[in-house]
């Protein structure tokens, strides 16, 4: 069993699944574009951009046989897709299934060539639902693959893991202009101009853009004739001091339900520096107009339960976890929990005396999701106190009453005052 005990969520071993070994299964060629944002016009990085690059053209990381490995892997993992609004047919969290997925996404050479396509220091993102989501074929072939959206993470790329010949439709495509432009452009009920619409072309199985994803406007295709099209989506942090991160909780509450968002999001509270959004989700409100492409589907429960490489010229792991899934702290071992009030006046003097951060729910969130917050809060404080964590509380009394609660019933004593 692959084993995630803070999400509740023992995943069964996939038969595919094969161990990650860079010297087999990483293959680099470089891409022969990059886009930058500057291209799109002076509006397009907008003052949320965390670099200048928008969009590589496709370049190759994966060897054939890692390529092969990662279709079979992503064939078996179909089984337990689901579906909501927006993506038809798509399976999350798959670095808790799969130990080749999980090195593919943590792995230190592509993360370094990432990193220099994206001119920004990448890491793993550390809501690992985001790191590596896998998106296919609907079955009904009126419905787009993914709808046009903008991604809540920093960077990403899409990865295809099948093969395209003979694919008729199914084309991955962006929107090369301003990402609120193109939303405007949506919600007023028109079309986007197809001059400004790209459609890279994938050579073969094991090929890639990456994306700033949260400033790119894009979409894949709904298929013409049936064909077993799958795409790997793997999302990366990208921590800028003074830039905020696009990561936010509402998009996960929607995708990934409740008891797996906020365990996810606890984690990404203590890992980061600079606050997250904490509500945000769908801010260009595409998923309610009728220009959307045609979507939506009723959700399919799936059968849940169940360094090195070789580097081509151009053409023409992981840290050591805590103890039960943990994500290591580069800080001194030092937590705080802090009320989403008083997050930013105390996050600069809590940073400098060394400690991570957790963010207590907003005052404002209603009282059966803040509820669910706080049990996983507490969940995490647990953990932490278990593997000799110093955790204090940074509190203006908006949830004190029901963090204690919380902690109780853990057995954990109150915590002391940060």
């Amino acid at each position: 069993m692959i084993d995630a005990p803070a999400l509740h969520l023992p995943f069964e071993n996939l038969e595919t699944d094969v161990p990650w070994n860079p010297e087999r299964h990483i293959e680099i060629t470089p891409p022969e574009q990059v886009v930058l944002l500057e291209e799109w016009g002076p509006e397009a990085a907008g003052p949320t951009a965390l670099s200048p690059v928008a969009i590589t053209g496709p370049f190759r990381f994966l060897s054939d046989e890692g390529a092969e490995a990662l279709r079979a892997i992503c064939t078996e993992l179909e089984g337990y897709a689901t579906s909501n609004e927006r993506i038809p047919k798509k399976v999350r969290g798959s670095v808790y299934r799969s130990a080749f997925l999980r090195g593919m996404a943590f792995d230190p050479t592509i993360l370094a060539f990432l990193s220099e396509l994206a001119r920004v220091r990448l890491e793993p993102h550390p809501v690992h639902h985001h790191a590596v989501h896998i998106n296919y074929a609907p079955d009904d072939l009126s419905l787009n693959i993914d709808q046009w959206h903008r991604d809540a993470v920093a960077f990403d790329y899409v990865l295809l893991a099948s093969d395209p010949r003979g694919m008729q439709g199914g084309r991955f495509e962006y929107y090369a202009g301003p990402v609120e432009e193109g939303r405007d452009l949506l919600l007023a009920g028109e079309q986007l101009p197809r001059e400004k619409v790209r459609s890279p072309e994938f050579p073969a199985a094991g090929w890639a853009v990456l994306q700033q994803g949260h400033r790119v406007l894009h979409r894949a295709c709904k298929l013409e004739e049936r064909h077993p099209r799958i795409t790997v989506v793997s999302s990366f942090w990208a921590p800028v001091p003074g830039v905020d991160d696009p990561t936010d909780l509402l998009t996960m509450l929607k995708i990934d339900g409740r008891e797996v968002a906020l365990t996810e999001w606890s984690r990404f509270q203590a890992r980061r520096s600079p606050p997250a959004r904490a509500l945000c989700g769908d801010p260009d409100r595409l998923l309610s107009t009728p220009a959307r492409a045609a979507g939506g589907a009723e959700a399919d429960r799936g059968r849940a339960g169940r360094g090195g490489g070789r580097i081509r010229p151009r053409r023409g792991g992981l840290p050591d976890r805590l103890r039960r899934g943990l994500v290591s702290d580069p800080r001194a071992r030092k937590i705080a929990i802090v009320a989403d009030g008083l997050l930013m006046q105390r996050l600069p003097q809590l940073s400098n005396d060394g400690y991570g951060v957790m963010q207590l729910p907003p005052a404002t969130l209603d009282p059966e999701t803040a509820s669910a917050w706080l049990e996983q809060t507490a969940e995490q404080i647990a953990e932490y106190r278990r593997n000799d964590y110093h955790v204090v509380l940074v509190d203006d009394g908006a949830w004190t009453a029901g963090l204690a609660g919380a902690l109780q019933r853990l057995g954990i004593e109150p915590l002391p005052r940060g």
